[in-house]
């Protein structure tokens, strides 16, 4: 090919080639190459279009103000057949050339276009449309020469466009840090100006339910105690979200420590005990013998194990069995909560960690819940440098399993870490 291609035109291709290899701006790198590819054809003009779905929009020229303007040329569909869009005074002209190279010419009055298709890995980016070349058939070394160079422009939007999508990305980043915070923000006031009357009124309505100023009604007291459940219904609502809103702007710390498996696994099946025990189902631990300790965060893991129990609880029907397994490999340690209950839907399972999403169930039905317990144990898991992970099947129950990394002899000392922090 280059013994085709004159001295000045290999000349031309090592300067493209320098420039593309430069610090140079995408977009003034564009500009030179267009205005190099522009003088060598002694064209006026050059206007680089750019294919959006499925009509062309100007996407840089040279100059800056071409002899053929852009805007009166406007978009214009693609072809159904395969081609070329070249634009004239009258608009756009398709030429359709079967077994042609990649360069096509159509005459016009005093003026000539030549346009070029821009493939950028296989895709079609757009064209490349030359204003006022001279009305002279292209040599053989001419077309591989403008074959060379739009395949130099081509490699040049790939980087404008990649640099594009970077700046893009990072303003998107930006825009979700200042929602977060601004989350945050509005989380943190919900929280001083709820939490302090919702404390107030659940101190009532208990002093009214344990009849301290006077014995109630049963009407007085179903009332009194839907306030009151209602109100815890509330204050836990706040204290999701202000974890999971935490946790998603990085400013969750845990606070690392050695910890007793057994006691903490004792420890939160104690918290939903009388809850199981008044629904008659049956709790089973069982822990590996070869497992002590754990490294966590103490009331995090408690708070996931209890979550994983009450979502359990509240979807096994009587008589039905509830465990919590412990082991472990060289990696991890596997906390696993298994249930005999309704079970999932498969088509349901994608949803389970999505925040605020109740699936449909019997069961449920006869708990109020916040929709945010496993989107928040989820995260916690995360945070850990674990995961939390779920099989079921529809009428067979549930098994959730919990897994966080092994102890690390490194950190056997209390550690506070955030989310940025760990490994």
């Amino acid at each position: 090919m280059m013994r085709q291609v004159c001295d000045r035109d290999f000349q031309l291709l090592i300067f493209v080639t320098q420039l593309l290899n430069s610090k140079q701006e995408p977009a003034s790198l564009i500009s030179e190459i267009l205005g190099c590819i522009g003088n060598r054809l002694q064209a006026v003009g050059a206007i680089l279009f750019k294919l959006s779905t499925d009509e062309l929009f100007v996407y840089q020229e040279w100059p800056v103000a071409a002899v053929l303007p852009a805007k009166t040329l406007g978009p214009r569909k693609e072809p159904e057949q395969p081609g070329y869009l070249v634009p004239t005074n009258n608009g756009f002209n398709e030429i359709n050339a079967e077994n042609t190279s990649n360069c096509e010419r159509e005459a016009f009055s005093a003026h000539s276009t030549l346009a070029l298709p821009i493939v950028i890995q296989g895709n079609r980016f757009g064209s490349l449309v030359l204003q006022g070349v001279l009305g002279r058939r292209l040599s053989a070394g001419d077309r591989l020469l403008l074959d060379a160079l739009v395949e130099l422009l081509a490699i040049a939007i790939e980087l404008a466009e990649a640099e594009r999508r970077s700046q893009q990305l990072e303003q998107e980043k930006e825009q979700a840090l200042r929602e977060n915070r601004a989350k945050s923000q509005f989380l943190s006031i919900m929280n001083h100006e709820l939490r302090t009357p919702l404390t107030s009124i659940l101190g009532f309505s208990r002093l009214l339910l344990e009849e301290i100023y006077g014995s109630l009604g049963d009407k007085q007291r179903q009332y009194v105690g839907a306030i009151s459940e209602s109100g815890e219904y509330l204050l836990d609502l706040i204290g999701d979200l202000l974890d999971i809103s935490k946790i998603e702007a990085e400013r969750e710390e845990l606070f690392l420590e050695r910890i007793a498996i057994e006691d903490i696994c004792r420890s939160a099946l104690a918290m939903v005990g009388e809850w199981a025990q008044q629904e008659k189902l049956e709790l089973q631990l069982a822990i590996d013998e070869d497992l002590g300790f754990c490294l966590a965060d103490q009331r995090r893991l408690k708070q996931i194990l209890v979550n994983l129990l009450s979502n359990a609880i509240k979807f096994t029907d009587k008589g039905g069995l509830i465990s919590l397994k412990v082991d472990s490999d060289q990696q991890w340690v596997f906390f696993t909560v298994k249930d005999t209950g309704v079970g999932i839907k498969e088509e349901d399972l994608p949803k389970l960690f999505q925040p605020f999403i109740q699936l449909k169930n019997p069961l449920g039905k006869k708990y109020r819940g916040t929709g945010l317990g496993l989107t928040l144990s989820r995260q916690l898991a995360q945070l850990h440098g674990g995961d939390l992970t779920v099989v079921s099947q529809e009428g067979k129950g549930s098994c959730f399993t919990l897994y966080i990394p092994a102890q690390r002899t490194d950190l056997l000392e209390t550690t506070s870490f955030t989310l940025a922090n760990l490994p």
